[in-house]
């Protein structure tokens, strides 16, 4: 009798523990971003400088901002069924000297993916929220949200032109911006 009973017990066991492990890995599968689409990511890496000490004199330059359009990824990567997330690194100055950008896209086919801040994207879910990784901390990044990262960094540059010298005080900032999901 008591040989029946664990039997029992243990088949109940089992039973509940294949039905609800086949619910969390399908539940886990249905929450996958669906391969004919994608998420765009833009990371913006910020070098701000201001004189700090000195006199620079100069009419500033600007170059025109590089527009990306993110509902077209096979404009800059190979747009395929393993096309996960269209990532913009964008590297902007604003200097005493001018503003400028530089531009980097690149396709994620696979996660963990570093980003350049530090942080690391660790996967998608199919609503195009993006999980990021930082310093042990999990972020989710919903569409359409922007995260600026905690770490900020400070240099000093000594700077010439041809009527003096200056020094500029460089503060440079990351953010991470979700841009949507689009079909491939």
């Amino acid at each position: 009798m008591v040989k029946t009973s664990l039997e029992v017990i243990f088949f109940i066991l089992l039973t509940c523990t294949i039905l609800f492990g086949g619910c969390i890995v399908g539940d886990n599968k249905q929450n996958e971003l669906p391969t004919n689409k994608y998420i765009a990511v833009e990371e913006i890496q910020w070098d701000h400088g201001v004189v700090v000490e000195g006199y620079f004199e100069h009419i500033r330059e600007a170059v025109p901002a590089t527009i990306v359009e993110y509902d077209s990824a096979g404009k800059y990567v190979e747009n395929n069924n393993s096309l996960k997330i269209l990532y913009g690194f964008y590297h902007s100055y604003d200097m005493p000297e001018g503003m400028w950008r530089d531009l980097n896209i690149s396709g994620i086919y696979e996660y963990p993916y570093q980003l350049e801040s530090g942080a690391k994207i660790i996967g998608t879910n199919r609503n195009g929220t993006i999980i990021l990784s930082y310093n042990n901390e999990t972020i989710p990044l919903d569409v359409g949200k922007k995260w600026e990262s905690p770490n900020v960094e400070t240099r000093f540059e000594d700077r010439s032109y041809p009527n003096g010298a200056y020094k500029v005080k460089i503060t440079t900032t990351w953010t991470i911006e979700n841009k949507g999901i689009y079909n491939k």
